[in-house]
């Protein structure tokens, strides 16, 4: 009875240990999302303050837009979103917008006709400030003389995925400007689930690769395992672009919590329906991503395993039956995407050594420890061949896909390698592989040199967020002199 009660009392103050520790993660997950940033007319740095989080840049309002659409009007035409916010003082597309007729911002849009079902993907980059009028009444008669439509409406050309899920959770703040704070906290909630994953992943692995016979050397490689999978979990969480973009609005967070979850409840669970829904409701976010439904139907087939087709292929079949639906009530086609006629690939080397070193677009500049992940990547290839192609088979074809296509080769607007951001957490595990069979203290000692730089480049960006947007990590050097050197001014004219 009393040694019942000890390993009984053994694991309690070991899931204290992880409760605590997530509760701290979460905390610094937290912590950046109060501090906000104005800009001036410029749209250029002005000053910092605490407030709530809002969405700021890039495609993140343009994904909002859709969402406010689908919340306030429950419709999907974004037209009168767009103009409430830039013309009549609304927070449709961001509360940082008001008013805001800057020339740089635009709409990011497909005209679409709902009696004929046709749409046109045109991207309409012109289409931004005082022009917008002019150029959008010249759109629309051309479009009545070619095509004889009579009303035209304006729909995102991003895919539905983002919004709708995101308006499933955030409906009660229905016509309040909370609807833009919840999308961030839901984002930063849906990667912290994400985190979570990760650590399950690691304490598997790490006890298959460990197995130890002896029962008195047992305990002590478990409590080893348990603190191992804490600490890479905590790299992943705090050394890497995970972070930054766990408060955004973009999809990334989102694509990489889903992959994370689907690997682990797929591949070590060896759950079905699940993996199916969550990948596809990934696809429904941003179609490469659905290439992830093949290759797991790949490993379905690989392994023989028959009676996992079918919940697999009824759980990935409602978000897709959705897509189809939406692209059908848009175009007449299940099948149509605004962004399809630009689909084309250049020089994949040329791509990659940019998406992996660029200073300011590339992967390991912002966290230069992941280079260790070609050494975890040898060493399984040596000691578990399934998993190594399993996770060979998970990277290359979305890091090919990105880096050899030709509109995101030279980069893709953000923090880093925004597109690869999904792959981070298996780069990270492949270091855990390397670190948890590595003798090298020297290799070692490198190792953890690098990660608290990465830390020091990343909590800058989680908190200082605007800043390092198409920026490289050493843009706050520059941005303390400017500020210091206004300082200075002032204090002459003092």
């Amino acid at each position: 009875m009393m040694v019942r009660l000890r390993l009984w009392a053994k694991k309690l103050s070991k899931k204290r240990m992880i409760v605590f520790f997530f509760s701290l993660l979460f905390l610094f997950y937290l912590l950046p999302t109060f501090v906000q940033v104005r800009f001036d007319n410029d749209l250029r740095i002005d000053e910092f303050y605490l407030g709530l989080p809002g969405v700021i840049s890039g495609d993140e309002p343009h994904y909002f837009v859709t969402t406010t659409s689908l919340i306030n009007d429950h419709d999907y035409y974004i037209d009168n979103n767009y103009d409430n916010t830039y013309f009549y003082g609304g927070c449709d597309v961001s509360f940082r917008y008001v008013n805001n007729t800057n020339p740089t911002l635009w709409r990011h849009i497909q005209i679409v006709a709902p009696e004929q079902r046709m749409a046109f993907p045109i991207n309409i980059s012109e289409m931004h400030g005082n022009d917008l009028d002019e150029f959008y009444k010249e759109l629309v008669v051309r479009l009545q003389k070619e095509y004889n439509i009579t009303v035209a409406r304006q729909v995102s050309n991003r895919p539905i995925g983002l919004p709708l899920l995101s308006a499933l959770f955030l409906w009660p703040f229905k016509n309040t400007c909370f609807i833009e704070n919840g999308a961030i906290y839901l984002s930063v909630a849906i990667s912290f689930i994400g985190l979570i994953f990760f650590f399950l992943t690691c304490l598997f692995y790490l006890k298959l690769y460990r197995k130890i016979d002896d029962e008195k050397e047992k305990e002590t490689y478990e409590n080893e395992n348990l603190w191992i999978a804490l600490s890479f979990t905590a790299i992943l969480a705090l050394c890497t672009q995970y972070w930054h973009y766990s408060k955004t609005y973009f999809t990334e967070p989102y694509l990489a919590a889903f992959l994370l979850a689907a690997y682990y409840l797929f591949v070590i669970k060896k759950q079905s329906f699940m993996p199916g829904l969550l990948l596809s409701i990934g696809f429904s976010m941003k179609y490469p991503f659905g290439m992830y439904l093949g290759i797991f139907g790949m490993f379905i087939l690989w392994k023989r395993e028959w009676k996992r087709i079918v919940p697999f292929i009824v759980g990935a079949s409602g978000p897709i039956i959705a897509v189809s639906y939406y692209s059908w009530l848009l175009s007449g086609h299940i099948f149509s995407s605004a962004q399809s006629s630009h689909l084309f690939f250049g020089n994949y080397l040329q791509g990659i050594v940019f998406w992996l070193l660029d200073p300011t677009f590339g992967l390991l500049p912002f966290a230069p420890f992941l280079m260790f992940s070609v050494l975890g990547l040898q060493w399984l290839w040596s000691a578990d061949r399934k998993t190594f192609i399993t996770i060979i088979s998970v990277i290359m074809p979305y890091l090919f896909f990105w880096t050899s296509y030709t509109l995101t080769q030279t980069g893709a607007g953000g923090y880093s390698a925004r597109y690869l951001i999904p792959l981070i957490a298996f780069l990270v595990l492949l270091s855990l592989f390397w670190y948890q069979q590595n003798k090298n203290k020297m290799l070692c000692c490198i190792f953890f040199a690098l990660v608290a730089l990465s830390f020091i480049i990343n909590i800058q960006a989680a908190f200082l967020y605007p800043l390092f947007w198409n920026n490289p990590p050493w843009i706050v050097l520059e941005f303390l002199r400017y500020k210091w050197i206004r300082v200075l001014e002032l204090w002459n004219k003092f």
